[in-house]
């Protein structure tokens, strides 16, 4: 395969699957996205991003990748109503009691519908070479029998006639739904081994309208560290507000009207409810149940050296940490690292990097929802592990110790590496800091 010419083609055009184009235009002649959706023509909601209209939160550092993909990116955002925030000093935070970040922590907030459009748009006008293939279900690997991948079969959505398309590389990024797995056995390849940690959380979402009274607070986290319940409130794209409510083993958010209002109002903080009580809705209470965090490790197997698997057909978390988006951006930068070091097999090289790539967030994410199964589970409890009590110990100084507050939100926000936790200055409070 030559980087100077050929064609790759991209399974889904999500945010995974453009941000693949994205690198993947540095690397070939053509770029082909095959999308089973038609794209709207302005910000709309797909019906192939069953998620999409739920809360999203590019974290900082995804913000830091994409200004590096899209130079002007966040500048057509901004004049599209997105917001610029302080993920510092206009964001409340509430963990075991209410705290917050002084230190400015600066960004921008807008939705994922927004954010998805935006980077197309960026895509069309910037690189030629990328053809969307709209309307049309990719249904398995085309290969002639000697083990390479030469394309894709694929199909016309709610169409029987099967074609091939021919590629010199094919990135599957169709996100949790992707069929790789088959397609690889069908290949005669071995599947991938999947590991699963699923919390049983159920969350709800709601879109309000803001009267011209500027909100106190654009962003509120309100996390009940151990408790079932918790929600987020961000200021999005027209100075709207939408607002997500989550709870555990079928405490699940209600999605009548008066419900909702009463699962805000029991959140072990009143800020969230006391700002929502006063704004109109402006849809209805959008729910979602997949929640569980995926990991399928492509790097432990053989496949083909022309096929590569990344975002949620990868990996998937957790919605509630906000990581799935950022992970996403920083999948695109291995990948154009990847095909810049030619020495390799990439599809080797790159399954492990990604494997480097998500294991933090997978070992943040599944650590809490570890820990919540744990919490909930019927059976008397072990005592709790060294590593968990010194977590516990940090949630515990987060709300009276700003050092500790602060790295732990950069720690969130992908900032800093989990590893920021065993920082001298870190640990010395862990060890001698009293909390009254």
């Amino acid at each position: 395969m030559s980087n100077a010419c050929g064609t790759a083609l991209v399974i889904g055009g999500g945010l995974a699957g453009l941000l693949a184009a994205r690198v993947l235009v540095d690397h070939f002649q053509e770029v082909i996205v095959m999308e089973r959706d038609h794209f709207p023509a302005s910000p709309q909601a797909r019906s192939g991003v069953p998620q999409g209209r739920q809360l999203h939160l590019l974290l900082l550092k995804g913000q830091t990748v994409l200004r590096q993909l899209f130079p002007h990116l966040e500048k057509h955002l901004l004049e599209k109503g997105a917001l610029q925030h302080d993920y510092g000093s206009q964001s409340l935070y509430y963990y075991r009691s209410r705290c917050r970040v002084e230190t400015a922590l600066p960004g921008w907030q807008c939705s994922r519908i927004l954010l998805e459009w935006q980077i197309r748009e960026e895509l069309i006008a910037s690189s030629p070479q990328i053809r969307f293939l709209e309307g049309y279900e990719v249904v398995g690997l085309w290969d002639v029998g000697d083990g390479t991948v030469r394309g894709v079969k694929f199909r016309e959505r709610g169409g029987q006639q099967v074609q091939e398309r021919a590629a010199d590389l094919v990135v599957d990024a169709s996100g949790a739904s992707s069929h790789a797995p088959d397609w690889l056995k069908e290949l005669g390849y071995e599947p991938p081994e999947e590991v699963l940690v699923n919390a049983s959380l159920g969350y709800a979402t709601r879109y309000y309208g803001v009267p011209d009274s500027e909100l106190q607070w654009r962003f509120i986290s309100i996390q009940g560290m151990g408790g079932s319940r918790s929600g987020t409130l961000m200021q999005i794209e027209g100075g709207n507000v939408v607002v997500v409510l989550a709870g555990m083993r079928g405490d699940y958010p209600d999605q009548t009207d008066d419900g909702y209002l009463e699962f805000a109002k029991s959140l072990p903080d009143p800020t969230l409810y006391e700002t929502v009580k006063a704004l109109k809705p402006l849809t209805p209470v959008y729910g979602y149940r997949r929640t569980a965090n995926r990991f399928r490790h492509y790097e432990r197997v053989t496949m083909p050296d022309n096929f590569l698997v990344m975002g949620d057909a990868l990996c998937c978390f957790n919605p509630v940490y906000g990581q799935g988006m950022t992970v996403a951006a920083l999948e695109a930068q291995a990948l154009d690292t990847c095909l810049r070091r030619r020495h390799g097999r990439l599809s080797s090289r790159f399954h492990r990097r990604i494997a480097y790539v998500v294991r933090m967030p997978w070992f943040l994410a599944t650590a809490v929802d570890t820990s919540l199964l744990k919490e909930g589970a019927a059976s008397e409890q072990k005592p709790k592990s060294l590593p968990h009590r010194y977590l516990d110990r940090i949630t515990t100084l987060i709300s009276v110790d700003a050092y500790v507050l602060l790295t732990f939100v950069k720690v969130v926000h992908m900032l800093h590496s989990p590893l920021a936790f065993l920082h001298p200055g870190v640990m010395l409070r862990v060890l001698f800091r009293r909390v009254d």
